[in-house]
C-alpha cells in the first residue's frame, strides 16, 4: 500500500512539473536569439530610445514578449493608468503588425506576455 501511495504522489508531482509552462522558454527560443533586446537590432534600438527618453525615465514603459498563433510578438507597453497609450505589436523582423486593442490584437494578449525589458525605476506591478 505504501508503494502505491509513493507512486501516486510521484506521478502527481511529475505531472504538475511537466504541465507547467515555463515562461523562460518563450524568451530563450524567440526569433532564434537568446536575448531579443540585445540581439535583434531593431528592438535594441527601441530599447535604447526608451532608455534615453522621458517615457523610459517615468518608469512606466516596458517591452514584453508573447506568443500568438505560434508566432513570437513584441509589445511596447505602458502601465500608466491615466495615459491614453497605444501599445504597438511587432514581429521578429521588427514589422509593426498593429497595436493592442485593434481588430487584430485584443487585450487578452497581455495576459500571457513576459516583460523582457524594463527601466531601472520600473513602477509597474
Amino acid at each position: 500500500m505504501k508503494n502505491i501511495q509513493i507512486f501516486l504522489f510521484a506521478t502527481i508531482i511529475l505531472t504538475a512539473i511537466i504541465s507547467c509552462e515555463d515562461k523562460d522558454d518563450i524568451i530563450t527560443n524567440s526569433c532564434n536569439v537568446s536575448d531579443p533586446t540585445e540581439n535583434l537590432e531593431w528592438l535594441k534600438e527601441i530599447k535604447t530610445d526608451l532608455e534615453e527618453s522621458s517615457s523610459g525615465q517615468s518608469g512606466e514603459i516596458y517591452i514584453s514578449q508573447a506568443k500568438y498563433n505560434n508566432n513570437t510578438l513584441f509589445i511596447v507597453g505602458n502601465c500608466c493608468a491615466a495615459c491614453n497609450s497605444i501599445m504597438p505589436v511587432y514581429n521578429c523582423k521588427g514589422e509593426e503588425l498593429g497595436y493592442i486593442g485593434d481588430t487584430n490584437f485584443d487585450f487578452d494578449l497581455l495576459e500571457n506576455d513576459v516583460i523582457i525589458w524594463k527601466p531601472e525605476n520600473f513602477v509597474c506591478n
